[in-house]
């Protein structure tokens, strides 16, 4: 039963990769098209909010920056 052990984390993976897939098709950064999306969930929720969103972006932004997200790589450097 081990795939079903790993079924949350399968999950969260292709939600991901859709979330980034639907922003690339919108012409849209990744990280800022979450944090638009966060905004919007905040201003008009549908429903119960089970998460603090200011936290949820706080932890976004933190790893972006952690990431160098959005600054330019030496591309003669490997990792």
């Amino acid at each position: 039963m081990r795939g079903a052990r790993l079924l949350p984390i399968s999950f969260a993976f292709a939600e991901q990769a859709f979330l980034d897939e639907v922003a690339l098709a919108a012409k849209k950064d990744p990280v800022q098209f979450r944090l638009e999306l966060l905004d919007k969930a905040k201003q008009s929720p549908t429903g119960a909010i089970k998460y603090d969103i200011d936290r949820t972006k706080a932890v976004i932004n933190l790893v972006a920056e952690k990431a160098g997200w959005g600054k330019k790589k030496n591309l003669g450097a490997g990792f």
